[in-house]
């Protein structure tokens, strides 16, 4: 069987496009953590994080309109209500 292209040349034709791919996803993943790292503190802290260490809880607050009730969602999806110390769902109308 022939080929049009010496193995030699597939060969360093091929190493040429990992090399460069690998470059091409370094240097995006180094351009979105640059990214986070300058717009971080433009997000401020909510009351599910710990503002004082810097961290943050990885939940948000959402509120439904109607009935006013808060609840906590988190990154995969989760949703919980968002329970005052007495056991009473937040926000919520009476």
């Amino acid at each position: 069987m022939s080929t049009l292209w010496p193995k030699k040349e597939i060969e360093r034709v091929t190493s040429i496009v990992i090399r460069e791919a690998a470059w091409v996803f370094f240097l995006a993943w180094v351009g979105v953590k640059f990214v986070w790292l300058v717009m971080s503190p433009l997000f401020p802290f909510n009351a599910t994080d710990d503002a004082q260490n810097r961290k943050r809880a990885g939940v948000v607050i959402v509120t439904d309109y109607e009935t006013g009730c808060e609840y906590l969602r988190t990154r995969t999806g989760g949703l919980s209500p968002r329970m005052a110390a007495g056991g009473i769902q937040m926000g919520c109308h009476s």
